[in-house]
C-alpha cells in the first residue's frame, strides 16, 4: 500500500467579529477518493456563533455553568459538540450552557433586559454526488481544469459557487459550473461516456433540498433577495442561504423571488393557478432556520385584538418551524412580540391582554416566587426557571449552590457554583 497522504485545514470559528481555532481536521485523500458512490465530504464550514436580539434563552437544567466573557463563553459553546446556544449574564459573566435536554423559553431570546444570548449555526458541507450517466452543463463554465473525476470533484467542492461539473474521460477535461452557466434538459444527459457531478448541499448533519409542491406561487414581500435565472440556478441560491425557506419564479421574466420566515405568505401556498413555479427548502425538522426580526409592540399595547389575516398567515408558517408557539392563537400571537417581552391579562376582562405588567393590571412577582404554567408571564424580571430549592418553577433565575450542599447527580447538581463531587462520608454528592 502507498503512502497515505493527508490534508489538514484548521477550521476557523467567527463568533461576533472575533476568530477562533479548533483542533485541526485531517481528510485523508485516499479515504476520500474512496467515497465516489456516496459523495464527497471535502469541507465544510464551521459552526459559529449568532445573536438575534436581547434577553436570554434557555434554561435549567444546562449541561455546562461557566464564567467568561461574552468571547469566551462562546469558543466553549462551539468547541462543545452538543452546546446548541448559551446565555450570559453580565452582572456577574456567568454563562449557562444547554444542549437538547436543556429547557426552553418563548419568544428565544427573551427580548428584555440585559443578559446575552448566543446561537449555534450548524455547518454547511458541501458533497458531491452522481445521478446517472451523461454529461451536465453548458457554456459559459467557470473554470476548465484537467484531471480524474476525484481531482476535479474536489476542486468543484472548494469552489464556493460551483454547482456541478462534467467530466469527457477521453481527455479528462472538466467543465466546472456555476448559477450563470448553460443548462441542458435532463442533467445529466443519459448518454455517452461522459461524468457529471452534482454539489449536494447539507446544513450540519441534515440534508437541505427543494421540493416542488404543485403549480402556482408562493411567498410575498418582503422578499430576502430577488434574483434572475432558471429554476436549478434559484434553487441553488436558495439553498446556499441558510435563511430561505421557499421561492417562486415567473417564467415570463426569469425573476425568482426569495422568502425567509420574515417574508409573506400566500393562501394556499402554491396558489394552484398560473404559470409560476415554487420551490419549498425541505429539510430535518431539527434544522431550523434563525427566527426572523419581528415588529415589536409597546408596552400597554392591547395584543390581543385580532391580527389581520396577513400576520395569521405568517404565524402559521412560524408555526411549522417552531411548535413551541402553538399555544397562542391567531388572535393573541401578537403578544408573543411584545418589546418588553412580558404581557398582562386586564383585571376586570380576562380576555383582554396588553403588552407590559403594569400595577394597575396586577403587581408582577419577583424573583423566587413559585408560578406556574400560564402565571409566570407576571413574574417582574420576565425571567422564570424551576428552582430546585423549592422544587417547582419560580420567577427569576435561581442563585447556584455553594460548597458543602447536597444534591442530585444530573438533577441539582447543575446548581453548584463550582461542580460537584460525591461525599462518602456523607453518602451524597455534594457541591465543590
Amino acid at each position: 500500500m502507498g503512502p497515505v497522504e493527508c490534508i489538514i485545514f484548521f477550521i476557523p470559528i467567527f463568533v461576533i467579529g472575533k476568530q477562533y481555532s479548533l483542533m485541526p481536521l485531517n481528510l485523508s485523500t485516499n479515504r476520500t477518493a474512496r467515497m465516489k458512490q456516496t459523495g464527497y465530504v471535502m469541507n465544510a464550514n464551521p459552526r459559529t456563533i449568532e445573536v438575534r436580539g436581547i434577553g436570554g434563552c434557555g434554561a435549567a437544567p444546562y449541561m455546562k455553568i461557566i464564567s467568561g466573557s461574552f468571547d469566551h463563553c462562546a469558543s466553549q459553546c462551539v468547541a462543545e459538540q452538543d452546546c446548541i446556544k448559551f446565555q450570559r449574564n453580565p452582572a456577574d459573566s456567568k454563562c449557562y450552557l444547554s444542549d437538547a435536554s436543556s429547557g426552553d423559553r418563548s419568544p428565544v431570546p427573551a427580548g428584555v433586559g440585559t443578559w446575552q444570548c448566543g446561537f449555534i449555526r450548524n455547518p454547511t458541507v458541501r458533497t458531491i454526488e452522481t445521478r446517472g450517466i451523461g454529461g451536465c452543463g453548458a457554456a459559459p463554465y467557470m473554470k476548465i481544469i484537467s484531471g480524474s473525476f476525484d481531482h476535479c470533484a474536489s476542486q468543484c467542492v472548494a469552489t464556493q459557487d460551483c454547482i456541478k461539473f462534467q467530466r469527457n474521460p477521453a481527455d479528462s477535461k472538466c467543465y466546472l459550473s456555476d448559477v450563470s452557466s448553460g443548462v441542458r434538459f435532463p442533467e445529466p444527459s443519459g448518454v455517452g461516456t461522459w461524468e457529471c457531478g452534482f454539489i449536494k448541499l447539507s446544513i450540519g448533519k441534515y440534508s437541505r433540498t427543494i421540493e416542488t409542491k404543485g403549480k402556482g406561487g408562493c411567498g410575498a414581500s418582503p422578499y430576502m433577495k430577488i434574483m434572475s435565472g432558471n429554476f436549478d440556478h434559484c434553487a441553488s441560491q436558495c439553498l446556499l442561504m441558510q435563511d430561505c425557506i421557499k421561492f417562486q419564479r415567473n417564467p415570463a421574466d426569469s425573476k425568482c423571488y426569495l422568502s425567509d420566515l420574515s417574508s409573506g405568505v400566500q393562501s394556499p401556498e402554491p396558489s394552484g393557478g398560473g404559470t409560476w413555479e415554487c420551490g419549498f427548502v425541505k429539510s430535518d425538522p431539527h434544522d431550523r432556520p434563525p427566527f426572523p426580526e419581528l415588529p415589536c409592540y409597546d408596552d400597554k399595547y392591547r395584543c390581543s385584538d385580532p391580527q389581520p389575516q396577513s400576520e395569521q398567515l405568517k404565524h402559521q408558517q412560524l408555526l411549522h418551524y417552531f411548535p413551541e408557539i402553538q399555544s397562542f392563537s391567531h388572535k393573541n400571537w401578537a403578544c408573543t412580540k411584545c418589546c418588553s417581552g412580558r404581557y398582562s391579562h386586564d383585571k376586570d376582562d380576562d380576555s383582554q391582554m396588553y403588552c407590559g405588567l403594569y400595577k394597575n393590571i396586577m403587581e408582577c412577582w419577583s424573583d423566587g416566587t413559585r408560578c406556574g404554567l400560564g402565571t409566570c408571564g407576571f413574574c417582574c424580571t420576565g425571567r422564570s426557571q424551576h428552582w430546585w430549592s423549592i422544587g417547582m418553577t419560580a420567577c427569576g433565575y435561581e442563585p447556584c449552590f455553594g460548597s458543602g450542599r447536597r444534591c442530585a447527580a444530573g438533577t441539582s447538581c447543575k446548581r453548584c457554583c463550582n461542580g460537584s463531587e460525591w461525599k462518602t462520608s456523607k453518602f451524597s454528592f455534594v457541591c465543590k
